[in-house]
């Protein structure tokens, strides 16, 4: 809830907490797409902020004194204005999201000793039960190619030069690589995402930054595991702990280390990694921390067939306004 919370008169209290309740993005949550100069609308059924006050039977004349007390829960934006568009929770997308607690309720004790284990034994994976079933499923799970598919990497600035095609690569080895989801420290994997808009918010943490992308063609990639749709209403009841493991790494309880080089939240994902590439997997697709959309870990370029999709360009990112690259 935003700060302003406390300061709304007593009676619109419940108003705003249905409507919060309700709200699960907004505009400013989906993704752009530069060649239709619009959103891509993907996170939620498309309603107006008005639609959604008068459908929770809140009288007109109160809906002006509400609005500054609604936020999204997605990406913290306060609303300004009634005929801002949000996203809102289908009956089918409620059902699922039920059905996905439960799986992550379940997996949730046995992810968390797999962690603490790991904590104390960072190399010692394999002799915990849930490392061996990792290692099991994944031998186990069908591999995806990529072919013909567009992706993006974005870079901050350095000292003002103009960044070149090897500038938008994996880092090169001589320099340090801090450790990341999917690599340990001095692996050189190259992460890239399926829009400019993801790419940005993975790179800053700014409201507004210029950034240099590199716009990629994967012409194809074999043997890639992907886990951004695994669940689906077919296999809800039989997730993979693997998969838990990396959906619920980033949220298990630990005491998060303010030092950028010591990530302990990635201590699962980094393992899961290991078993891809020790199986001769060469990337993984996984949903974005971040924002809506995908990500795509490359282990070892050598192994994609790509082509660079014009120059690094730069690009504006604004995160209240989705401004475009110039």
């Amino acid at each position: 809830m935003n700060d302003y919370f406390e300061d709304a008169p007593n009676e619109f209290e419940i108003f705003i907490s249905d409507i919060n309740a309700e709200i699960i993005s907004c505009f400013q949550c989906q993704p752009y797409d530069n060649e239709e100069k619009d959103i891509v609308w993907v996170k939620g059924d498309r309603y107006e902020l008005s639609d959604i006050l008068n459908d929770n039977g809140i009288p007109e004349e109160y809906w002006n004194d509400i609005l500054p007390y609604i936020e999204c829960p997605n990406c913290g934006r306060v609303f300004e204005d009634l005929s801002d568009e949000v996203g809102i929770m289908s009956e089918y997308e409620l059902e699922f999201q039920r059905k996905y607690d439960k799986i992550v309720e379940i997996g949730k004790n046995k992810i968390q000793s797999f962690y603490n284990f790991l904590s104390k034994y960072p190399y010692l994976a394999v002799d915990h039960e849930v490392g061996q079933e990792m290692v099991k499923e994944i031998k186990l799970m069908p591999l995806e190619t990529i072919k013909n598919t567009i992706y993006y990497r974005a870079r901050k600035p350095e000292n003002g030069r103009i960044f070149k095609h090897n500038d938008m690569l994996s880092p090169p080895l001589d320099i340090p690589i801090p450790e990341g989801r999917f690599n340990h420290y001095g692996q050189s994997h190259l992460y890239l995402g399926d829009t400019e808009e993801l790419c940005a918010k993975e790179t800053t943490n700014e409201d507004k930054e210029l950034l240099w992308m590199q716009k990629y063609n994967i012409k194809i990639l074999q043997k890639v595991l992907d886990v951004s749709e695994f669940i689906n209403e077919d296999n809800i009841d039989k997730i993979p702990i693997f998969f838990a493991g990396i959906f619920q790494s980033g949220i298990i309880n630990v005491q998060k280390s303010s030092g950028k080089s010591w990530t302990p939240e990635y201590f699962i994902s980094r393992f899961i990694a290991d078993i891809a590439r020790c199986n001769g997997i060469n990337g993984i697709i996984y949903q974005s921390s971040k924002t809506i959309g995908r990500n795509l870990v490359i282990f070892d370029l050598s192994k994609c067939e790509y082509e660079f999709d014009g120059e690094p360009y730069t690009f504006i990112f604004d995160r209240k306004l989705f401004k475009e690259p110039f």
